[in-house]
């Protein structure tokens, strides 16, 4: 995460189009930014139970803030409810997340799709798709309550994500633009 200071000067570099600017602090960040990424190309090596997570984090963050859905997600991780709970068990941990009671129910429903005799198969059946556009369609049709771009956002988060394969944000396609991507 950026510091305030580094989203100001991104803030003043973008309000005045200064490309030298923004690639000057790309730059500084390049190191950081591919050690994230390496880290999320690890993600399928974590026990099915971990990618879970990292999927019912991607399902609660539309609307709401990526650190109170963290906080969600690992509060329900240590009661154990996110492999065993049901909606109601679910929601006071979701409180600070916005439609609770709609993400409880997607939670319970994925567990649901990924589970096979009671038990977790997500990886299994991530790992059946050679096409990793094929698995976000699927994704967005078999995961209430995943869209597009959380599906992309999850398949960025496991290492999955092809190349330029979700929506952007319009800021993000014009400064993209602006620097000739």
């Amino acid at each position: 995460m950026f510091s305030n200071s580094s989203s100001t000067q991104m803030t003043v570099a973008r309000e005045q189009h200064d490309v030298p600017a923004l690639q000057a602090l790309y730059q500084e960040r390049k190191e950081a930014i591919q050690k994230r990424l390496e880290e999320f190309r690890q993600v399928m090596q974590w026990k099915d139970e971990e990618v879970f997570a990292e999927l019912c984090f991607c399902l609660l963050t539309p609307q709401s803030s990526a650190k109170v859905c963290w906080e969600a997600v690992t509060a329900l991780k240590k009661q154990t409810l996110l492999l065993k709970g049901k909606p109601p068990e679910l929601e006071p941990f979701l409180r600070s997340v916005r439609f609770s009671d709609n993400k409880a129910k997607y939670i319970v429903e994925a567990r649901d799709v990924f589970s096979n005799d009671g038990k977790l198969q997500l990886k299994s059946r991530i790992s059946s798709f050679y096409n990793p556009f094929e698995l976000r369609e699927w994704l967005v049709e078999n995961v209430k309550g995943l869209g597009y771009k959380e599906a992309s956002h999850f398949l960025r988060n496991i290492g999955l994500e092809p190349a330029r394969s979700h929506p952007r944000d319009t800021y993000v396609h014009n400064e993209e633009a602006l620097l000739g991507n």
